[in-house]
């Protein structure tokens, strides 16, 4: 099973058209520079998802040995979907090369849509959308329509396992509010490898942060993707515009501005202690491909396409901050 980056991945293409859509999707979307994705055979992946740990004792000199209960798993799958997009290039347009290089600045727009729909799906996706499954109230105004093709993004998998990694926020957004859930991600004994937000609840954050003189957020320069970010308690903020805040908890009796937190562990490649993205083994990350000329058009067709989905390991890698108020 191989575990890399999309940022990571771009650098093994041969081919340039392949490296540079990568790297387009990457720049607006920071998080894919530490999202771990694996590539399977078949179109789904089926693991076992570690639900508890086995237990242990100290024992004595001749002391009985009474440590044997065995971890818990429970079965999931995850299954790929496709994502795709084609850009059409006009013969006439490209061959007079007005505003540049037609064809590159469609195939970029094409797969900053592609990487962009992947994320919301990450976060957002419902297998069989279409249909609410269970207590899962989808935003007001989805970012992507809902469809039965989309797989199971982090917060409809975070409300599956429920429990402890599901927090309920006292209202907007406070340090208490990230403590309770970085308590939470146990998966890696402890140690958390981010906080996933949206831009609204970031600017909280700052606005926190001057309030109490400035001693809980550190600023730093991340050399990964050319931007800052911050950390709090050591632990990375990773921004992200796909996150909602138009979720109306109240079912259309309140108002809609609610948005969710994520505090989580990225899998080490042992698919046993934190989230990944997945992808095909055959047609591994984001593909373009030379459709040809257009039937019907003078026309050019490249074909972007991205054969995904998503698992998380451990129902211990993720915690869930939920009704975090906007308004």
């Amino acid at each position: 099973m191989a575990s890399i980056t999309l940022a990571e991945a771009s650098k093994l293409s041969l081919d340039d058209l392949v490296t540079g859509v990568i790297e387009a999707i990457v720049d607006v979307n920071p998080i894919y520079y530490a999202l771990p994705f694996q590539d399977i055979q078949g179109n789904a992946k089926t693991y076992n998802r570690e639900n508890t740990l086995g237990d242990s004792q100290v024992a004595g000199i001749d002391g009985t040995i009474l440590a044997k209960a065995a971890p818990s798993y429970t079965k999931v799958t995850s299954n790929l979907t496709t994502i795709i997009g084609d850009a059409e290039v006009n013969g006439l347009l490209q061959a007079q090369q007005i505003g540049g290089d037609i064809t590159s600045q469609n195939i970029a727009s094409k797969a900053k849509s592609v990487g962009r729909h992947y994320q919301y799906l990450m976060f957002e996706g419902v297998a069989d959308g279409v249909s609410t499954p269970g207590s899962h109230v989808f935003p007001t105004s989805p970012r992507f329509p809902t469809d039965d093709n989309n797989f199971d993004g982090m917060r409809v998998l975070v409300e599956g396992i429920g429990g402890n990694q599901v927090k309920k926020a006292s209202g907007p957004l406070s340090f208490e509010d990230l403590d309770a859930i970085l308590n939470e991600v146990k998966s890696k004994d402890g140690h958390v490898d981010a906080l996933c937000m949206n831009d609204r609840e970031i600017t909280k954050l700052r606005a926190l942060e001057r309030g109490l003189g400035g001693t809980y957020l550190t600023e730093v320069q991340n050399t990964d993707f050319g931007g800052n970010m911050y950390l709090y308690a050591g632990v990375p903020i990773y921004r992200s515009e796909w996150i909602p805040t138009d979720i109306d908890n109240n079912l259309g009796t309140g108002s809609a501005t609610d948005s969710v937190v994520y505090a989580l562990n990225f899998d080490s490649g042992a698919e046993r202690d934190g989230i990944a993205g997945l992808t095909s083994y055959e047609n591994m990350g984001i593909n373009v491909q030379n459709v040809g000329a257009s039937e019907t058009k003078d026309n050019h067709i490249w074909r972007v396409k991205f054969y995904s989905s998503f698992a998380m390991y451990s129902s211990l890698a993720v915690a869930m901050l939920t009704e975090v108020d906007g308004s």
